[in-house]
């Protein structure tokens, strides 16, 4: 705890001390999305729908999931390249390939796909692994994109495809930014502890023309972008805190950084 507040005084990034908050982060929520994955899934299976287009995933086509979470892409990726092909489902959460695993048994594809746990920044396939690699919302927490995308392109094959959804500005991701205006509107927002980690979150990628400069810089070629309009539908507004609560590790831990009155008149 001691070194933590050092680092945080010094305004020092230290990546794997980031990466193992996530993971318990991750660790906290994954029982969540897990519970939760229906209703994400009303609003987010198009754009699985939409990275398997984009891969150009064909039946055994070889895939590489990044940041799979409890199983999307995954799931689609795995109905899509058939007995054939094979599906590597990577997340640096155990919690969360567990659930994964448990989706994939319900959906009867679980014998189409390996369940890793990695770091994203570690991989060590060798060249020319993966007909594709795909990542739905998960490359913008990771502290050295530049190098993941190197890599990422080192063990794809000829003509192989990385393709990944980002988060929009956070003026248009609604479902998200809602809840983050509101905590700095009531001074509960979490302040990164440097500014390399201000930069990682949601919105760290939302740029798309210097997303694609990081692509190319990485040795990728006919490198597009584009939107693709979603929307998350909740009944009330109850069952709108429920869902953000369940699978946000910084909302779901707001009782153990305020008094309980606080958050109770936050929300």
């Amino acid at each position: 705890a001691e070194q933590d507040k050092k680092e945080e005084e010094n305004g020092v990034f230290d990546a794997q001390a980031f990466k193992a908050k996530q993971r318990e982060g991750w660790a906290k929520a994954s029982h969540g999305f897990f519970e939760h994955r229906t209703k994400m899934e009303e609003g987010a299976q198009e754009v699985s729908n939409a990275l398997v287009e984009w891969a150009q995933i064909r039946e055994g086509s070889h895939v590489l999931d990044i940041a799979a979470g409890v199983g999307e892409p995954t799931i689609t990726l795995a109905k899509r390249v058939g007995s054939a092909g094979h599906v590597i489902s990577t997340d640096q959460s155990p919690d969360m390939l567990h659930f994964a695993k448990r989706v994939a048994e319900e959906e009867g594809v679980v014998d189409r796909i390996s369940f890793e746990v990695i770091d994203a920044e570690t991989l060590d396939y060798p060249s020319a692994s993966f007909d594709a690699v795909v990542s739905r919302w998960g490359l913008f927490l990771l502290p050295n994109l530049d190098e993941f995308l190197v890599t990422a392109r080192r063990i794809l094959r000829p003509g192989g495809r990385l393709a990944a959804a980002l988060w929009s500005k956070r003026d248009s991701v609604p479902v998200i930014s809602v809840t983050y205006d509101a905590l700095e509107r009531n001074g509960m927002a979490i302040r990164p502890s440097s500014e390399k980690e201000r930069q990682l979150g949601p919105f760290a990628l939302s740029d798309a023309e210097a997303l694609k400069a990081r692509f190319e810089a990485a040795g990728f070629v006919n490198v597009h972008t584009d939107i693709l309009p979603i929307t998350f539908c909740f009944s009330s507004f109850d069952e709108y805190r429920a869902y953000r609560v369940a699978i946000s590790p910084s909302l779901g831990n707001l009782g153990d950084r305020f008094p309980q009155e606080q958050v109770d008149g936050f929300w």
